[in-house]
Order: C-alpha cells, then structure tokens, then sequence
C-alpha cells in the first residue's frame, strides 16, 4: 500500500494551529491557501491511504500512534456538524482536538510516516 506522506503531515499541521485553520478554511478563494475541514480530516483519513494502510498490515505504527488516531476521530466528529468554518475553529472542543493533532504531528516527525525511526 502506498501512502501519501505529505498529507498524512498536512492534516495534523492543519489541525494543531488556529492560525492555520483561519488562513485555510476562512480563505475567500483568492489566494492559493485553501482548504476546509471536511479536507483536512480526509487528508489523513482518507487520501493518504494511512488507515488502509494499518488495516491491512503494510504499515506498523505504535499503540500510542494508533490510540491518538482514533482519539482525534472521536474528538473531530462531532464538531463536524458545526454551522460555519468559524463556528467550528471557535468551538471549546477543538482545544482537545488541537492538542491531539499536535501529538500526532510530532509523532509522525518523529517515527516517520512508514512507523520507523526518523
């Protein structure tokens, strides 16, 4: 299975920093920085390949990895029924889930996209 390393490190950025979140997803269209939450969140769950890639066993990460995976999903899902982008980069949960995706960010920098060692 091949994954998309610089999506699987994009999301998580995307997800730790409010100012990112403003510049992407608050963005009028008029400057080649744009995104949505709905494409940040398929970015690592989905375009990467990285879940399909644990499910099927072509990639090992650490139990801590996968555990901060499925915390973020719990945490991100409900707050994408939000009525706006603002309302959502706003939202008391994303504190959780900022301080999640930066875990992961910092996992991944650290053991790598293919679950080894940098």
């Amino acid at each position: 299975m091949i994954i998309n390393t610089p999506m699987i490190l994009e999301s998580p950025e995307e997800w730790s920093s409010k100012e990112e979140q403003e510049k992407l997803w608050l963005s009028d269209g008029s400057s080649e920085f744009v995104s949505s939450p709905v494409e940040a969140y398929e970015r690592l769950f989905g375009d990467s390949n990285l879940m399909d890639a644990i499910d099927d066993g072509s990639i090992q990460l650490p139990r801590a990895v996968i555990d901060a995976l499925s915390r973020f999903e719990a945490a991100v899902r409900p707050l994408m029924s939000c009525s706006s982008h603002q309302d959502l980069i706003d939202h008391p949960g994303m504190i959780e889930v900022r301080q999640i995706a930066s875990e992961l960010l910092i996992a991944f920098k650290s053991i790598g996209t293919d679950g080894r060692p940098v």
